[in-house]
């Protein structure tokens, strides 16, 4: 990577490499470590970068979110470290632009493949751990933090179909009462899927299907809420 590139680059992040060679790994793709040393891409640094950004967003929702149980904490966990959100993060802060793959990896239309990016900036902060230690790691990923409430104040509302139903319904009648009944349950133990039945003042609205009795109320009124939506 040329030096003007790495410069740029390093501003965008945030940190100062020691090791310039590090930063330059983080952006490669295996595509173009064929036949090489496996430290010649990414793939390897991406491995330590998730581990590292796991602990960072644990211990910000821990902080951040002080009445959350242990469920919730996992759950904003999950969201935040997963591919699409990650990959949506690499993309506001223009990390594409520096990335070396092969001409297969990019699209023209859609720019590289979520998965890509996604491990592009894990490898990144991978990189700075190893060059500058855990707390310049937590520093660059805390530049991201506005990023990662995006996350969470977007999927407020979003994950909450029960309450977003709740209000709508309220709003068309003081007399609301919903109420949520299992009518089935299949599969094993370890493997469940549960049918629930969504009822509005006695009547039924909808029904809802998940690997969980929650998912399950969630997906009932998803659908309920789509058909008042569209009336």
């Amino acid at each position: 990577m040329e030096i003007n590139d790495i410069i740029n680059l390093e501003n965008l992040i945030g940190y100062q490499f020691s090791d310039k060679a590090l930063l330059t790994q983080a952006v490669t793709h295996p595509s173009l470590g064929s036949g090489k040393s496996i430290n010649s891409h990414y793939q390897r640094l991406e491995f330590l970068g998730d581990s590292v950004l796991g602990s960072v967003l644990a211990s910000w929702i821990f902080s951040e979110f002080p009445k959350d149980k242990e469920g919730e904490m996992s759950k904003k966990k999950a969201m935040l470290a997963r591919g699409g959100n990650l990959a949506r993060i690499a993309r506001k802060i223009r990390l594409e632009e520096f990335i070396k793959a092969s001409r297969s990896e990019f699209c023209l239309e859609t720019g590289f493949r979520d998965s890509l990016l996604e491990d592009a900036i894990e490898a990144i902060i991978g990189a700075v751990y190893l060059d500058g230690g855990y707390e310049n790691a937590r520093k660059v990923i805390s530049n991201w933090i506005p990023l990662f409430q995006e996350t969470i104040e977007g999927a407020s509302s979003k994950f909450n179909p029960k309450g977003q139903l709740q209000e709508s319904l309220q709003a068309k009648s003081k007399n609301c009462r919903i109420a949520y009944r299992i009518i089935s349950e299949t599969g094993p133990d370890h493997k469940k899927n549960f049918t629930v039945e969504l009822i509005y003042n006695g009547k039924n609205m909808g029904k809802g299907v998940g690997t969980s009795k929650r998912l399950a109320e969630e997906n009932a009124a998803q659908i309920v809420l789509a058909k008042i939506n569209s009336i």
